[in-house]
């Protein structure tokens, strides 16, 4: 409704409609999310005239939209002739991440030295973050990262500590049997990877998960 079409009639502010839109996201962004939340409504048409509303506004998320980047609010006057408009917005979920205060090669390890934690918007970091340096113990570098990137889970893994080639010991256990044999890895492997060896008795090739650099359990 524009202006103009009613002389008399009392309008519905839209510093009404935006607080009612900013209230509704901050509340359920908190409920669904961890961290600190900014939201910021968009401005409405200035030439827009809505009927003032005898009743509490209503709102809702249309379908699609997220509780986290630019999205949509829906606000409802729920009068029998109310009126129903879409407002935007933007939610930004802000928290303190990991961020590299150096440059690093692939393969290099990382300690906290080499990071800070830096409030950033989360809702923006599809590919996750990392918040606590001890999370970067026993892991090395998947690729060479450079100042002030965001530590993500994707950057690490953990470091081979099987071979191929290499000789092992091969842990089977049942019950209270415990046995062992020796074996030689044909796959390169990480702890709780699945890698396949051939025992050395039998010359058959299993599969086996890495326990630790020169162990491999197998099953029975």
């Amino acid at each position: 409704m524009l202006a103009g079409t009613c002389g008399a009639m009392s309008f519905q502010s839209h510093d009404s409609i935006r607080e009612t839109a900013k209230t509704f996201l901050t509340v359920e962004a908190q409920s669904r999310n961890q961290g600190k939340i900014n939201v910021s409504i968009g401005q409405l048409d200035s030439r827009l005239r809505l009927q003032h509303c005898s009743k509490p506004l209503e709102t809702f998320l249309p379908d699609g939209a997220k509780l986290q980047g630019n999205t949509t609010v829906g606000i409802r006057c729920p009068i029998s002739d109310g009126w129903r408009i879409y407002v935007t917005g933007k939610v930004l979920i802000l928290a303190d991440v990991l961020v590299l205060t150096t440059s690093a090669r692939r393969g290099e390890s990382l300690n906290a030295g080499d990071v800070e934690l830096i409030e950033r918007d989360i809702s923006a970091l599809s590919r996750g973050y990392l918040d606590d340096p001890a999370e970067l113990e026993g892991k090395i570098l998947k690729r060479g990262v450079s100042n002030g990137m965001v530590i993500t889970p994707g950057l690490l893994e953990a470091p081979r500590v099987i071979r191929r080639g290499d000789r092992v010991t091969l842990e089977a256990h049942q019950g209270t049997l415990a046995v062992r044999m020796q074996g030689e890895a044909i796959m390169d492997g990480r702890p709780g990877e699945r890698i396949r060896v051939r025992s050395l008795n039998s010359e058959k090739i299993v599969e086996g998960t890495v326990v630790d650099a020169g162990v491999i359990k197998v099953a029975l």
